[in-house]
């Protein structure tokens, strides 16, 4: 994982922040890797964006711990949410045409979260609807056990726009106006969400945390 800075909130858990750039051609061998979860101590957050042509998004994070995961998440506009293991196989789908699965991604929604092993986990936002041309706005969180050490932030920003005949999957490093120091992390991180459309998801966020795992967690 590419951790940036870290600050420290006055009543919580240590925030580490990293910033990455979306791609144009997503699929599993790009995903973007954001952490690793560990009982009652790290806790994974994903703010990013299905942008204009953009069908889905792949992340890939780590169990390091075995336990119950919990996931919260949020969108704006229609968006499907997979949890897929390391052979790309789904293993959790928030499609309800699913069954099993759907039951599955369910219990990683409640309070008591879904029976997980350790190991490397990819997450998959796609489409389901509207424009291709619309902006999805989305946050994830994935949580084991009700204490938090560290929260590591991961805020993507849009894929550049590409060169006529360059390859379009494109890494690149997120604009330099967001970056700071550690003292100013936290505005860094508002202001990258500025960027990448996400300003007003870290406070939806914070209700999906206190909804799930109580107040005070965030």
């Amino acid at each position: 994982m590419e951790v940036g800075s870290e600050f420290s909130t006055p009543k919580g858990p240590r925030v580490w922040e990293s910033k990455k750039r979306d791609v144009l051609q997503d699929s599993l061998k790009n995903a973007r890797e954001v952490g690793r979860v560990r009982m009652n101590n790290a806790r994974l957050n994903i703010f990013s964006s299905l942008t204009e042509g953009d069908k889905k998004d792949h992340f890939k994070f780590f169990v390091d711990s075995t336990g119950d995961l919990k996931m919260a998440n949020f969108k704006e506009g229609e968006a499907r949410f997979q949890i897929l293991n390391k052979q790309g196989r789904v293993i959790a789908d928030s499609d309800e045409s699913t069954r099993l699965l759907y039951q599955r991604f369910e219990r990683m929604q409640s309070s008591e979260g879904e029976k997980w092993k350790p190991g490397e986990y990819f997450v998959r936002v796609s489409r389901t609807g509207g424009s291709i041309n619309d902006k999805i706005p989305y946050s994830i969180q994935l949580q084991m056990g009700s204490d938090v050490k560290n929260d590591y932030d991961t805020i993507e920003y849009e894929a550049p726009e590409p060169e006529p005949g360059a390859d379009q999957a494109v890494i690149d490093t997120p604009p330099n106006n967001v970056e700071g120091n550690a003292s100013t992390q936290g505005g860094a991180m508002l202001a990258g969400m500025l960027v990448a459309g996400l300003n007003y998801m870290d406070a939806m966020l914070d209700s999906a945390v206190e909804l799930l795992f109580g107040a005070g967690n965030r």
